[in-house]
C-alpha cells in the first residue's frame, strides 16, 4: 500500500466537491501558505500517523513461481494498516465557504465507510477492502501538527483509512547441495585403542 496511492485515492473522491480548476492540497503543512495564494479556497489533506491493526488472524505463505514453474520468492500474508489524515478547508473570501466546503466533505466521507472502486489508485485497487473512518476514538487534538509548523490550529475533521499491505514478495535462500565435511582421524596402536601423550 504505497502512501501516495492511498492519498491519491482520498483525494479523487474529494475532488468533485471543488470547483473546475482546483485541486486537493495533499503536501506538507509547511507548503501549504504557498497554495492558498494561488487557490483561494480549497480542501487540504495531510497524512500525520501510520499505526498498524492487529487482526489476530494468521495467514499462509505462497509462491511466486516463473513461467518454468520453479520457486523463485515467497510472499507472506496481508498485514493492514491505518492511515490517519487532517482534512480541512479554507477560503480566503469568505468563512462561510469554509464551513461549507468542510461541511461537504463530511457528509461525502460519511457516505462512504469504504473507498469507491473508481477512485482506487495504484495497489489499493487490486487489494482488499479499505475502510474509512471518521472522527476516531483515541485521536488526540490536532493543534500540536499545526503549531510544529508555524501556522495557526484551524478547524480539521481526522479521517482513518485501513486498508491491507501486501509485503513484498523474498526470494528463498539458495539449496545447499554439497556440503564438504571433513574429519580428523587418529592413528590407533595395535591391539588397542589410542592414548594420548608420549610414549615413555
Amino acid at each position: 500500500m504505497p502512501l501516495t496511492d492511498a492519498t491519491r485515492s482520498l483525494c479523487r473522491l474529494l475532488q468533485p466537491l471543488l470547483p473546475d480548476g482546483a485541486s486537493v492540497f495533499s503536501g506538507s503543512l509547511a507548503h501549504w501558505p504557498a497554495a492558498v495564494l494561488v487557490q483561494p479556497s480549497g480542501l487540504g489533506l495531510y497524512l500525520h500517523r501510520i499505526e498498524e491493526v492487529p487482526t489476530g488472524l494468521g495467514g499462509d505463505w505462497y509462491d511466486v513461481r516463473d513461467d518454468a514453474g520453479r520457486v523463485v520468492a515467497r510472499g507472506g500474508p496481508a498485514r493492514r494498516f491505518r492511515l490517519g489524515y487532517l482534512l480541512w478547508a479554507w477560503s480566503e473570501q469568505d468563512p462561510a465557504e469554509e464551513l461549507r466546503l468542510l461541511g461537504d466533505a463530511l457528509g461525502l466521507l460519511a457516505g462512504h465507510p469504504h473507498l469507491p472502486a473508481w477512485c482506487l489508485s495504484g495497489p489499493l485497487a487490486a487489494g482488499g477492502p479499505t475502510r474509512l473512518t471518521l472522527a476516531p476514538e483515541g485521536q488526540t487534538a490536532a493543534d500540536g501538527v499545526w503549531s510544529a509548523a508555524g501556522l495557526a490550529p484551524r478547524t480539521t475533521l481526522h479521517v482513518a483509512l485501513a486498508a491491507d499491505l501486501l509485503p513484498d514478495p523474498v526470494a528463498p535462500a539458495p539449496l545447499v547441495r554439497e556440503r564438504d565435511v571433513r574429519t580428523r582421524t587418529s592413528a590407533a596402536r595395535p591391539g588397542g585403542a589410542y592414548r594420548g601423550g608420549r610414549s615413555g
